[in-house]
């Protein structure tokens, strides 16, 4: 028996961080995986750090609590510092303590294994460390408070909801690559995976839904969706600085579609912090116009958005304006909500109502499209059908559990890309025969782990990398 190991990082499943290693055995590759470092503990304050920086603070969505219980989002996890002072400079959270409203923290964040480490490495009279607004610790040692900020733990390998570790054990890739070697069984496995990360998903919005409704819930999700990776947190904190519920009532009797529109793109473009902004060039002026009116609402920092290398169809401003011709769509009408999951329950197979669903969320627009085919499939695959199944659980709905695993199973992949092309490399015969095809549940499932892990898997069982995806 020999082990090689073939990736390392923080398993999508699970969310712990691991060495994972091919035993290899009969001829055949069996999984083992152990987790690095000390029993339910970070090896180094440095790993901690890493996991911060990687995106382990925005908990995917999931908002993060302080030992007393405060929600913490994070919209910007700050600036490495490589220097004196705290760990990272510049954050951005949002905290919603008990008995007080929603506020935007900005400030440097300090990283320790144990929070007495902040006395310890003499923190206290340094003057580089007054600007801490939150300590991230792994064991608070019983403090609730350092130097008047808040503490969060955030220990190696938090539990997830109970349903989604359940369909994560069960779908574990390690399970599924014993014996590995033909195109079905390598398209099996990435069903699985892509199942299990739709119940993940599921089960945290689930929760959320009985907290905040429904509608408030697939707003965050349609907002989140919309700010691909790297501004996805600060897409969704806008949906929840503007509620929908608020961005109704601050819409009602505003006149006529194009009033209505410019008050629409003031709220949000100014919710966001992007005024001024061209990206609604026939609105800019009216839309400045309108947010001025309402100088009690709060605003998000530019600084919370990514703007470097990124592509000017997704650049924010853009997206901010998808995501108010998508609103302007919602507010008429029975709204977005009864649209998507009418789709579902009333087209007359999977298919139709995947294109149903499609068509729904595509905003045509020239020279291209607000949300394209593309963008508006990934939606569905990591939004509005994981919602639905949400939604059908929390009210025991069987048939809109059944249509919408259905259609997540016919819904096709967003495009061509390298992790898309990896895919198919992944589950395609080595005779050369055609590889069975990429779905969108298929796709979801291989970003599970990324492509290059599992294409060294099967073809050389080499040391790789993990990451998530998507």
């Amino acid at each position: 028996m020999r082990y090689t190991p073939v990736m390392r990082g923080i398993d999508a499943a699970t969310g712990i961080r691991q060495s994972v290693r091919f035993v290899v055995r009969d001829g055949a590759a069996h999984y083992a995986a152990s987790a690095s470092g000390t029993p339910g503990g970070w090896p180094s304050e440095k790993h901690l750090c890493d996991a911060w920086q990687a995106g382990a603070g925005n908990g995917r969505g999931r908002r993060l609590r302080t030992v007393t219980g405060s929600k913490v989002d994070v919209i910007h996890a700050g600036a490495r510092n490589s220097g004196d002072g705290p760990d990272f400079l510049g954050a951005v959270i949002a905290m919603d303590a008990p008995g007080r409203p929603r506020r935007i923290i900005r400030g440097d964040v300090e990283m320790h294994l144990r929070a007495s480490d902040w006395f310890a490495h003499g923190h206290e009279p340094n003057p580089a460390f007054a600007s801490v607004v939150l300590h991230v610790v792994e064991d608070a040692q019983g403090m609730t408070e350092i130097a008047g900020a808040p503490v969060l733990e955030m220990r190696q390998g938090a539990r997830r909801r109970k349903r989604a570790a359940t369909a994560a054990t069960a779908s574990s890739p390690g399970l599924l690559l014993t014996g590995m070697g033909k195109p079905r069984d390598a398209a099996a496995m990435l069903d699985a995976l892509g199942d299990a990360r739709l119940e993940e998903r599921a089960a945290s919005m689930e929760g959320d839904i009985a907290v905040v409704g429904q509608e408030q819930v697939l707003y965050e999700a349609i907002f989140r969706g919309l700010g691909y990776i790297r501004n996805m947190t600060a897409f969704q904190e806008v949906a929840r600085l503007m509620p929908i519920d608020t961005l109704r009532g601050l819409t009602v009797g505003a006149g006529d579609e194009d009033a209505r529109l410019a008050r629409l793109a003031g709220l949000l473009f100014g919710t966001a912090g992007l005024l001024p902004s061209r990206a609604h060039d026939r609105f800019t002026a009216a839309a400045e116009t309108e947010w001025a009116q309402h100088p009690g609402l709060e605003s998000l920092p530019r600084r919370s958005w990514q703007t470097f290398r990124v592509r000017p169809d997704n650049h924010p401003a853009r997206r901010m304006a998808a995501a108010v011709e998508l609103m302007r769509r919602w507010l008429d009408g029975p709204g977005l909500l009864s649209d998507l999951r009418g789709a579902v329950v009333e087209a007359e197979s999977p298919r139709d109502a995947a294109a149903r669903l499609t068509g729904a969320l595509v905003i045509p627009n020239k020279p291209s499209a607000l949300i394209g085919r593309g963008r508006a499939l990934d939606m569905l695959a990591t939004a509005v059908l994981p919602f639905l199944l949400a939604v059908a659980d929390y009210e025991s709905d069987t048939d809109l559990e059944r249509r919408t695993r259905q259609v997540y199973a016919v819904l096709p992949n967003p495009g061509e890309s390298e992790a898309a092309r990896r895919a198919r490399h992944f589950i395609a015969d080595s005779s050369g025969n055609p590889a069975p095809r990429l779905s969108a549940r298929r796709y979801q499932g291989f970003l599970s782990v990324t492509a290059s892990s599992l294409t060294g898997a099967r073809e050389s069982l080499s040391p790789d990398h993990m990451t998530t995806g998507g």
